[in-house]
């Protein structure tokens, strides 16, 4: 089987950056990352298109690939990076499908958030006129297993300390997810994938909660 993660968080909010240090550890040497664009050398697919909205064509395409080649290509986890504005709720389901899931095990949803700009998360409007980005940060807490703190030692202790609280407070229905930070992403590595494999199957343990596809498309992203 091949642990699929999916890295999800608001624009800037340091999601590339957490994938490239994830790829540098040795227990991922056998890991591929799939993104919306370039990077991690031959580590990392593109896709041709966004993902914003859907995965279901070039995602669908890349994991039917990544099925007929295992026997060569071996692999032992898959890092899917969603486009800032992107609602998990479609990926989290996609690999529900029974033909995936004889193949991958989707182990967490990973959050990235950027504490120096949490309003964007918590805020439904936001002052920019944006409608949308900020219901959307909701959305993405809400399918989030881990939470992964940026910029946490530019804050205070009580700052970030509060901004937990408030994350946590966001997540309203949905189980609340760990929190891993204030920590550096040079040395997460080992912590994180710990971690992760502490959450177990996310297919079992939890349902993906309301999606944002009613929302109208961000506009400042």
């Amino acid at each position: 089987m091949i642990d699929a993660i999916l890295v999800t968080g608001l624009p800037a909010s340091g999601r590339s950056t957490l994938l490239l240090q994830l790829l540098k550890d040795p227990d991922l040497a056998d890991a591929r990352c799939a993104a919306g664009r370039p990077g991690a050398g031959g580590k990392k697919w593109r896709f041709g298109r966004c993902l914003c909205c859907s995965p279901e064509g070039d995602l669908s395409r890349l994991l039917n690939d990544l099925c007929s080649r295992q026997d060569e290509l071996k692999l032992t986890h898959l890092l899917i990076e969603t486009t800032g504005v992107a609602d998990p709720a479609p990926f989290i389901k996609l690999f529900d499908n029974d033909k995936y899931r004889r193949q991958f095990t989707l182990r967490c949803v990973l959050n990235v958030v950027d504490l120096l700009h949490v309003q964007s998360i918590l805020d439904e409007n936001k002052d920019t006129g944006d409608q949308s980005a900020g219901s959307r940060g909701r959305v993405q807490l809400r399918c989030s297993d881990i939470l992964i703190l940026n910029h946490a030692d530019e804050l205070s202790e009580s700052s970030v300390e509060a901004t937990k609280r408030m994350l946590l407070s966001a997540t309203e229905e949905a189980s609340a997810p760990e929190i891993l930070g204030p920590c550096s992403f040079c040395s997460l590595g080992k912590t994180l994938l710990s971690s992760i494999a502490a959450v177990g199957n996310r297919s079992e343990r939890r349902v993906a909660p309301t999606t944002c596809e009613a929302l109208p498309r961000p506009s400042m992203f």
